[in-house]
């Protein structure tokens, strides 16, 4: 607004009035000016990431197949996860088995470790059976090696006596059988 144009609505008002009236009609102007400026800045600032999102999302066009293929990935990986947490947890348990397994057989001594690892294996499917429910180790233990034969070492191991062999001929005449009066029998071939 101009002083003229206050003239013009007010002609009986005085320079004073004027200026007063044009200072409170510029702080006015001012503040709104403000206003607009920050509204153009956020308008700005806002276009500006329009663009830099516009930008994103062509940089994403055509890699559907990346982000399936990382989806994939993830998936595989967490299959992976949890079949090693199995694997482990079936591992725990077969170690605290083979330990209370171990306890079962105290002193006994198996033939071999192919039979130790049967009858182990034996016993934990026997304490898998619903029958067995609330059995402890021991009892299934000696359920299956009671009264068997070739489970344990002998606490009196058989001893292996060599054999003869040949003979050798040190000098001595030989046995003549005829001149002891034996015949050969008839019914022999």
């Amino acid at each position: 607004m101009t002083r003229e144009q206050v003239k013009t609505i007010f002609p009986d008002a005085t320079d004073e009035q004027i200026t007063e009236t044009l200072d409170i009609n510029s702080g006015d102007i001012g503040k709104a000016k403000g206003k607009a400026d920050d509204l153009q800045k956020s308008l700005d600032a806002a276009n500006t990431k329009i663009a830099e999102l516009g930008e994103s999302i062509k940089g994403f066009e055509g890699s559907d197949e990346t982000i399936k293929g990382l989806q994939k990935q993830v998936a595989d990986h967490e299959t992976a996860e949890a079949a090693r947490k199995s694997k482990e947890q079936a591992d725990a348990e077969t170690a605290a088995l083979r330990s209370a397994f171990d306890t079962a057989a105290k002193d006994k001594k198996f033939v071999n470790d192919y039979t130790a690892n049967a009858v182990f294996e034996s016993c934990r499917a026997e304490l898998a059976k619903e029958e067995n429910k609330g059995k402890g180790i021991s009892e299934v233990f000696s359920a299956l090696t009671t009264d068997k034969e070739g489970i344990f070492q002998s606490a009196n191991p058989a001893v292996k006596i060599g054999g003869v062999g040949d003979v050798p001929d040190l000098g001595a005449p030989r046995f003549d059988f005829k001149f002891a009066g034996v015949r050969p029998n008839p019914d022999k071939k």
